[in-house]
């Protein structure tokens, strides 16, 4: 995604959709079902983040729930991020939900 076709933030641009809207677009067409039996339950039991775009700093930052340098590698890699302009944070928000399952 091209960071001018985000959804402004503040002062941030983040992504079109949001977790809960992308899981329902899931389940809709029938795409959970290809997924194994555990990670068929509510989106916030899957890890996921957020890739916001600072307007003011023009950096990147990836919020995520404690993933491991080789997954935020990933995550940069798939959207195309320049690593000394991404910074990390862990939040409270992402962090998996196995308690319940």
């Amino acid at each position: 995604m091209e960071v001018e076709k985000g959804l402004p933030y503040g002062d941030c641009i983040t992504g079109l959709i949001d977790h809960v809207d992308f899981w329902d677009k899931l389940e809709a067409n029938g795409e959970l079902q290809k997924l194994p039996k555990l990670l068929r339950s509510e989106y916030f039991y899957i890890p996921r983040g957020r890739v916001v775009y600072h307007k003011d700093t023009g950096r990147f930052t990836i919020l995520h729930g404690g993933l491991r340098k080789n997954e935020l590698n990933k995550i940069c890699k798939f959207f195309c991020l320049q690593k000394k302009l991404t910074d990390f944070d862990t939040d409270y928000h992402y962090k998996l939900n196995l308690g319940i399952i």
